[in-house]
């Protein structure tokens, strides 16, 4: 296969692809693309250690790192009806600033 013709196909997958993730997304209201599209998160800093565990506990996130622990939601756990499209698409919060060393984290 020739060059040209490489970079002709790759042409014709990037355009079948903005295709369909165009009628996909077509009609809907931009903080609904935005909480439907994927994402990471970074949760705590380096200085919390890695994460260890991430566990449901009675419906919330818990992410145990190595100094801390923290709940996790989504932006649709905190806003459902999708009114507000600047909030972040994910966001944590410190519980315990303590790692499972601790006695109280142990327990």
């Amino acid at each position: 296969m020739k060059i040209q013709d490489r970079y002709i196909n790759s042409l014709i997958g990037i355009f079948i692809v903005q295709l369909i993730t165009n009628s996909y997304y077509a009609g809907k209201r931009p903080v609904d693309i935005k909480r439907e599209r994927g994402g990471q998160a970074e949760i705590g800093s380096e200085e919390d250690g890695a994460i260890l565990e991430m566990y449901n506990l009675d419906g919330r996130i818990i992410v145990i790192k190595e100094h801390s622990l923290y709940e996790f939601f989504m932006a649709d756990d905190i806003d459902p009806k999708r009114t507000n499209v600047n909030l972040p698409t994910n966001i944590h919060k410190l519980i315990v600033n303590d790692g499972l060393d601790s006695e109280l984290v142990s327990n």
